[in-house]
């Protein structure tokens, strides 16, 4: 979908509800608590019936109202959108604009004076990360299977600055170990307090599949990797960077680099928001070969089912 098509949709509610209904964004009925009695859509005149409802119903013009005790309720009523008084057009334009990978500022500039300040934007960013933290959840990634390549390196993120120059990321230091299989290029990411055996060796059984092939430095707490249910294979990088068996981790090296051309990007990332930082990167990559804008929506879908 082009920007053009979905400003028709987003340009009036009587084309963008039946959209969002249409996506499975929002519902036609729910069940009322006070009855139990099934609810229903139903266009509301609030100048005329001067009723008291809620600012999110006044933007949408819709309320939920029950055939039996006529109690009403909003439409963005466990929904997606059931946190906010934005209107549901702008809140659907964000989502279009992030999932363009269109940065905080430009976006400010583009929604006009339907939101007033950068951390709005940030506030909802960040609301579109998580949606990708908990679609990985529910639909785990697993790396590698008998005869795939999977690389795996550790790598420190965090504050590097040449003469105590530029900006840094406020309070962020961490390791962060890193797997990425060949064959399908998906990356995975874990932040790890350590970079210990007792520590590494759990993640990657729990996301690298069993028969893989993994190649890695030779840091001593991938040692044992080929006794447990791996082929395992190093290179010594103090010595080469490719060995004499053409066993490299020069891919995981261009990921990393990546990933912190995008941390840069950004300006600096909070520590507590770096694993959803993370989770949207690996989610941009497992849905690279689809609209990156109906994979969000069929993700919100899948976590907010209606």
């Amino acid at each position: 979908m082009n920007l053009f098509q979905l400003s028709a949709i987003i340009s009036t509610l009587d084309t963008l509800l039946p959209w969002l209904r249409e996506k499975g964004l929002i519902s036609d009925s729910q069940i009322c608590k006070e009855c139990s009695d099934c609810a229903s859509s139903e266009e509301e005149n609030v100048r005329a019936k001067r009723v008291r409802i809620a600012d999110s119903s006044l933007t949408d013009g819709k309320v939920m109202r029950c055939r039996k005790c006529q109690g009403r309720r909003s439409i963005r009523t466990g929904t997606f959108f059931s946190c906010t008084k934005l209107s549901l057009k702008t809140v659907v334009l964000m989502m279009y604009l992030w999932s363009n990978k269109i940065r905080n500022n430009q976006t400010l500039k583009m929604l006009g004076g339907e939101v007033k300040r950068t951390q709005t934007v940030g506030y909802w960013y960040n609301q579109f990360r998580n949606v990708c933290s908990q679609y990985l959840l529910s639909h785990p990634v697993v790396l590698g299977g008998n005869g795939d390549i999977v690389e795996i390196d550790e790598t420190k993120v965090g504050a590097k600055r040449k003469a105590n120059r530029g900006r840094a990321s406020p309070g962020l230091s961490v390791w962060m170990l890193t797997m990425i299989e060949r064959r399908r290029k998906l990356p995975y990411f874990i932040i790890v307090p350590d970079r210990s055996k007792a520590t590494l060796q759990p993640l990657i059984k729990r996301v690298v599949a069993e028969g893989t092939i993994i190649y890695s430095d030779e840091w001593a707490s991938y040692a044992d990797l080929d006794k447990i249910r791996y082929h395992h294979e190093t290179v010594n990088h103090s010595v080469e960077f490719v060995s004499s068996e053409g066993v490299h981790i020069n891919t995981i090296e261009i990921l990393h680099n990546e990933v912190k051309l995008e941390l840069k990007i950004c300006r600096g990332v909070l520590e507590r928001h770096l694993p959803a930082f993370l989770d949207e990167f690996v989610f941009r990559k497992v849905m690279r070969d689809r609209d990156m804008f109906e994979s969000f929506i069929d993700a919100v879908k899948d976590i907010y089912p209606q």
